[in-house]
C-alpha cells in the first residue's frame, strides 16, 4: 500500500526511539512517525480491506480488536 500522508506529528515515543531509549535494538534507518493520517494512493496484491482514496490512520500497535468508532475513541 502507498499512503500519502496529509498530517503527522512526532510524539514522545518517537523522541525516545530516535534517542535509542525506546528500543535500542531497533533496526536503522527508520522514520519516526507514530501518529499521522493520510489517503490511500495505491494498493498491492491481496489488499482487500482498503480502497484507493480512503482516508486512513496508521497505528503502530493493534490495541483494539473492534472497529474504531466515535464510541471507542471517547472511552
Amino acid at each position: 500500500m502507498l499512503l500519502r500522508m496529509r498530517a503527522a506529528s512526532i510524539n514522545y515515543r518517537d523522541l525516545l526511539t530516535v534517542r535509542g531509549h525506546y528500543n535500542p535494538r531497533q533496526p536503522l534507518p527508520l522514520i519516526p512517525c507514530s501518529d499521522g493520517v493520510g489517503v490511500v494512493e495505491a494498493l498491492g496484491p491481496g489488499v482487500s480491506r482498503l480502497e484507493e482514496g480512503q482516508r486512513v490512520m496508521p497505528i503502530w500497535c493493534w490495541w483494539t480488536t473492534r472497529p474504531i468508532t466515535r464510541t471507542v475513541i471517547s472511552t
